[in-house]
């Protein structure tokens, strides 16, 4: 998406101006699609933990 550069003695209208150039082309995401329950076949903190353990050897 890109960053913008705000600095201490710009213009907020400026600013405003840049912000909405930048985020025109994104389109608004619709979170009820998502919604739901799931279920899961194993203890939900024991599965977290399993993942968490994944992750953690992946960025080692």
């Amino acid at each position: 998406m890109g960053n913008i550069a705000i600095r201490k003695d710009d213009d907020i209208m400026k600013i405003r101006n840049r912000m909405q150039h930048k985020f025109k082309s994104v389109k608004a995401f619709r979170a009820k699609k998502f919604t739901g329950k799931l279920k899961l076949k194993e203890d939900p903190l024991s599965y977290q933990k399993r993942i968490r353990k994944e992750w953690d050897e992946f960025t080692d």
